[in-house]
């Protein structure tokens, strides 16, 4: 009996050091230090890839992301796509911290990065006085039937935003949709963009002449801003149709007239 006691003492006493001996040689590969690779910024809708792999010191790791708006991954090398929400009165950039932590099974190590998020562009839509962000119920606007010669003023349209929005470099393009008789000739239309102080930021002409011959027209102008401004609102301008004659600017449905302003 004292013979099988002690062999069973000194079979658990054996076990229990290899064990020891075993968790003690696994830490001599422990985690040393973890990073990733990925962009300072980005556009909003942009697919975004993080990548671990060249700081990967143990083949056993898992690697766990936190994007910072809420979404998760796993894997060494990921992608994520941030999607923007909310209004135009934010402040861009925002800027989201990405965590990234490496497990080994039995320690973990982690780092963040933040990367800035720009949005791609502005829509605003053109509806009664106004600039929205959404689309508008499908309506139209009379420019006018003012009596002057062709090549002076006959009618301005002001749309103005219900707070300014601060915009960075950029290209804009304006898109009009009208409605005319079928010979009325438009000589041209300029297109302005106002601070709040009513100043002009930034302005295009487009001669327009015989190629404004139709019954529905889509006239495209297109300019750029080239430093930070507030912009307010916008002013239309047209120039020489028809004494008599008039024009209707759309607004909504499928040929709703807007303006874009593109950051990428």
């Amino acid at each position: 009996m004292i013979v099988v006691i002690t062999l069973i003492f000194t079979y658990f006493s054996i076990s229990k050091d290899r064990t020891n001996e075993n968790i003690t040689q696994y830490k001599t590969s422990h985690i040393e230090g973890s990073d990733f690779e990925t962009v300072e910024q980005a556009y909003f809708g942009d697919s975004i890839n993080f990548d671990a792999t060249e700081y990967t010191n143990s083949q056993n790791k898992e690697y766990y992301w936190s994007f910072g708006d809420g979404s998760f991954a796993e894997g060494d090398i990921v992608q994520h796509c941030y999607e923007l929400e909310g209004k135009y009165d934010l402040e861009y950039p925002l800027v989201y911290s990405v965590t990234l932590m490496a497990y080994d099974g039995y320690e973990s190590v982690s780092t963040t990065h933040q990367i800035k998020l720009y949005p791609k562009n502005y829509i605003f839509y053109l509806d009664s006085n106004r600039l929205s962000d959404e689309i508008p119920t499908e309506s139209k606007e009379e420019v006018g039937t003012i009596n002057k010669l062709e090549t002076e003023l006959t009618k301005c349209l002001n749309y103005e935003l219900e707070e300014p929005v601060t915009l960075s470099k950029a290209e804009w393009t304006a898109t009009l949709h009208i409605e005319k008789p079928f010979f009325l000739r438009i000589n041209k239309v300029s297109i302005s963009l106002l601070d709040k102080n009513e100043n002009k930021i930034s302005s295009k002409d487009e001669k327009i002449g015989f190629e404004s011959y139709g019954r529905q027209k889509t006239i495209e102008i297109t300019g750029s801003i080239e430093n930070e401004i507030e912009l307010n609102s916008i002013e239309i301008s047209f120039y020489g149709f028809s004494i008599g004659e008039k024009i209707d600017v759309l607004y909504g449905g499928e040929k709703a007239s807007q303006i874009v302003f593109n950051f990428s």
